[in-house]
């Protein structure tokens, strides 16, 4: 596999984590808005800001992939 595969690769599934735990907190969200005793939302507030952080960090990570793979492209950046 090319090195510029990889590259794609890894930010193909960053990209995929992200959107994923992007639903998880939208969806959380709702649960927050109609959250019940007996049926709380599935986050609290500190495991939703890991997931925050957790987009954060894999989003940085695939741009710095991005700008790598333009890089061994040669492509202006």
């Amino acid at each position: 596999m090319t090195p510029s595969r990889e590259l794609y690769n890894k930010i193909d599934t960053s990209l995929r984590v992200i959107r994923g735990l992007a639903d998880v907190l939208i969806n959380n969200d709702s649960f927050k808005t109609d959250a019940t005793d007996e049926a709380p939302a599935q986050l609290d507030q500190s495991n939703e800001m890991v997931l925050h952080e957790a987009v954060l960090l894999l989003a940085d990570a695939a741009q710095n992939e991005l700008v790598e793979l333009v890089n061994s492209l040669g492509l202006p950046s």
